[in-house]
């Protein structure tokens, strides 16, 4: 059996360990490297272990991702920052950062500072951008987390080759300080260092790379929706979602939206929707309404589809000997969209006749469902139909991100069917099951991968564009569609606030049966154009996200906002399937 790889400090009592005592007993620097270190040892502990180590090892993950423990950690790493400031000239680097070399004469000391490279991985663009001075100083080019025109330009002073430090007069300038602090007294340390909080642009928990992020101080944080979502009653709804999660077994994760952070408005999700009063729960579900929904059809977009149907349903009571004929013959002149339409009810109400039992899933999806979708979204040749068992473009980002490139590429979440615009996928389709109808627990492991795959949609787009205002990213969402036996429902998903992705039912359409009720199909027509109009809006939003962050790099820098859009539980859905004894 492999040895687990954890370090030496984990070899001793499980009950003792704590994040500050392993900050303490850990040689390794810098700082990111003591936490990166003590989270693979915890994760590897928890993966391959069992017993009090395992159960110990997960909570400590938990207290980490849920900030507690990260806390603890800056405010170590702050306070070990400020101890080495006012230790006076007399600075001992560890970890090859730095060499300084100099002479002191009569209470001045002149100093040369030469700096080696304080990292050796590459920074990556959502996390850093850094501006090089004269003296070959890397500074990190941090923003803080406010709105832009409160945010003072930050410039980086040119370094002279000598530096003349006082000691009675000026704190000397740390050369390796992450925050890239000017400190020019003693009294004016404690009071900037509260001032310019470092910020970082993306923090990804668990699968995901995890770098630190300063804090921004309580005062300044101004209680807005980024960092929490406080209901008119006091209840912190991502609070609540957390300490939910922490009660979900592993074993069964893949059942629960809210493990991957995702808050099941539908109310279909009866444990979620019982943590919270009726009073709560209609102040959440009316802010997503307000946010998320289809948009409404002008009356002359309406009118010929109503008119279309009306003389299909005078022909239905006729009772032709052909029924496809009839349908035919209800022509709206001079309507090429309304004619086209007909022609898809005609091919429905087709294979409605044939239809013979027992149907696969593909075969339904292909002559009713998709059908129907792909011949109203796509009548325009706006958007990029793809049909079949395709993984989710975003989800196959998200799952691989922190594979090596020699990794075994992962599957991400499986879809039936997706509309996209610039490789954004707006709308996503699922299929439970085909004719007989499908069990109860297929429709919901189903509904969940949907949810999952919604959220890896905009997790990509909230990495590929982390930094613009917040507000902009609150605005977007996507659209989803799960259908089963004859139902087609239609879900908007968006991004709330950190860790709090929320799900909305948005439309639920009844198929037509049989020849009998074809006329409510009309109901799915209308659905589909409204869902069409919506993804107009979609694009628009999403349009105006791109331009926002292209725009950044006017003034050299990567972000205005140090956003976090995904802070949760992530990764695809894995589950495990024994043979029968």
């Amino acid at each position: 059996m492999s040895e687990i790889k954890a370090h030496e400090y984990f070899h001793h009592d499980p009950s003792k360990w704590n994040v500050l005592d392993f900050l303490n007993a850990c040689v390794l620097e810098p700082f990111d490297i003591k936490i990166d270190e003590y989270i693979k040892s915890l994760e590897n502990i928890f993966d391959q272990e069992q017993g009090t180590r395992k159960e110990r090892a997960r909570a400590l993950l938990d207290n980490y991702r849920t900030g507690e423990d990260r806390k603890i950690s800056k405010k170590w790493e702050k306070t070990r920052n400020l101890d080495k400031v006012n230790a006076g000239p007399s600075i001992n680097i560890n970890n090859s950062i730095g060499t300084i070399s100099g002479t002191i004469s009569g209470g001045i000391s002149n100093c040369e500072i030469s700096t080696s490279k304080k990292r050796n991985q590459e920074m990556d663009d959502h996390n850093y951008q850094t501006k090089k001075t004269r003296s070959g100083r890397n500074i990190p080019n941090y923003r803080e987390f406010f709105d832009e025109t409160l945010i003072p330009d930050i410039r980086v002073q040119e370094s002279k080759e000598e530096n003349v430090i006082q000691n009675n007069e000026q704190q000397p300038e740390n050369a390796y300080d992450k925050e890239s602090k000017h400190r020019s007294t003693t009294s004016q340390s404690d009071n900037e260092s509260d001032d310019r909080e470092e910020r970082q642009d993306y923090e990804c928990v668990s699968d995901y790379d995890e770098h630190l992020e300063e804090e921004i101080p309580t005062d300044t944080a101004l209680a807005d929706t980024i960092t929490s979502w406080i209901l008119s009653s006091g209840k912190n709804v991502d609070e609540v979602l957390s300490k939910y999660r922490k009660k979900i077994p592993n074993t069964k994760a893949y059942l629960y939206p809210a493990y991957f952070g995702i808050l099941d408005l539908s109310g279909e999700d009866v444990e979620v929707k019982n943590l919270f009063t009726d009073e709560e729960w209609n102040e959440m579900t009316q802010d997503f309404k307000s946010n998320v929904n289809l948009n409404d059809l002008e009356d002359e977009q309406e009118r010929p589809h109503y008119e279309l149907m009306d003389k299909i349903a005078e022909m239905l009571m006729e009772k032709p000997s052909d029924l496809i004929t009839g349908i035919e013959s209800c022509v709206i002149k001079d309507n090429i969209r309304v004619n086209a339409v007909r022609r898809l009810i005609q091919m429905y109400a087709y294979n409605l006749q044939r239809l013979r039992l027992p149907m696969s899933e593909a075969s339904f999806g292909s002559n009713f469902t998709n059908m129907m979708t792909r011949g109203i979204l796509t009548f325009d040749q706006i958007y990029q139909y793809e049909e079949g068992e395709i993984q989710g473009l975003a989800s196959s980002v998200v799952t691989n991100m922190k594979a090596k490139p020699t990794d075994r590429s992962l599957i991400g979440q499986k879809v039936d069917f997706r509309i996209s615009k610039d490789q954004f996928e707006m709308l996503i389709g699922l299929r439970s099951g085909g004719l007989p109808s499908a069990p109860k627990s297929k429709k919901w492991m189903d509904k969940v991968d949907l949810a999952v795959a919604l959220r890896d949609v905009m997790i990509n787009e909230g990495i590929e564009n982390n930094g613009v205002k917040p507000e902009n990213f609150h605005n977007l969402f996507t659209l989803g569609v799960h259908s089963f036996n004859y139902n087609y429902n239609i879900y908007g998903l968006d991004w709330k606030t950190r860790g709090v992705w929320r799900l909305g039912l948005l439309q639920k359409v009844k198929l037509p049966l049989s020849i009998d009720n074809l006329q409510i199909i009309e109901k799915l027509i209308i659905s589909l154009m409204r869902v069409e109009e919506t993804l107009h809006r979609i694009r628009k939003i999403r349009d105006e996200i791109l331009t926002e962050k292209a725009k950044l790099y006017r003034t050299r820098r990567i972000s205005t906002h140090a956003m976090d859009y995904s802070i949760c539980e992530h990764g695809r859905i894995a589950r495990k399937r024994k043979a029968k004894e």
